[in-house]
């Protein structure tokens, strides 16, 4: 019986201290746009910011850097460069989209955050339609080069912040009583 109970006291000490990136139902046309950008990238380098003093990579909402090759920008603001740079959170239990290799190219879409920093995450930043192969789809590349993002309506938000974090007002005051 002590057994069970030592095992029943862990499992909840393990659930309570459990945390995951979770993301709202958004359709692509949604995520694009919301998006401040939409490219086809290439990855040049990934680098991550450790922890002080140790080689563990911390979690941090800004934890990775990849330097990117812009091969095709389908959405930017006007009159404005993209920077090559683009940060996403070091793990995805933050929503971070963290296994981008040195020469990988993808279709991504993202925020300018304050710093005019380029942000991507799990619950918007990969959303395309794609074939049973994992390639986007020929329909969705077309309505890119065409701008048919443009016609949607910008107030329709899904209930993802911009680095990607789903967070309603019960769960703030979850956490907010947790700590």
């Amino acid at each position: 019986m002590l057994k069970v109970l030592i095992l029943c006291f862990s499992l909840l000490w393990c659930i309570k201290f459990g945390y995951s990136c979770s993301c709202a139902p958004i359709t692509v046309e949604e995520s694009w746009c919301q998006a401040d950008w939409i490219s086809y990238v290439q990855i040049i380098k990934t680098s991550y910011n450790k922890m002080s003093n140790q080689s563990e990579i911390g979690q941090d909402l800004y934890g990775i850097k990849y330097t990117v090759k812009h091969l095709e920008t389908f959405k930017k603001p006007s009159k404005k460069k993209l920077s090559n740079i683009i940060y996403t959170a070091s793990v995805s239990s933050l929503c971070g989209i963290t296994d981008l290799s040195k020469g990988y190219k993808l279709y991504l879409s993202g925020f300018i955050e304050k710093k005019k920093r380029l942000t991507i995450n799990i619950c918007t930043s990969l959303l395309f339609n794609y074939d049973q192969n994992g390639s986007v789809l020929e329909s969705d590349i077309k309505a890119l080069k065409n701008k048919s993002y443009k016609t949607c309506k910008k107030e329709k938000k899904s209930g993802v912040s911009k680095r990607g974090q789903n967070i309603s007002n019960i769960q703030k005051k979850n956490l907010t009583n947790n700590k």
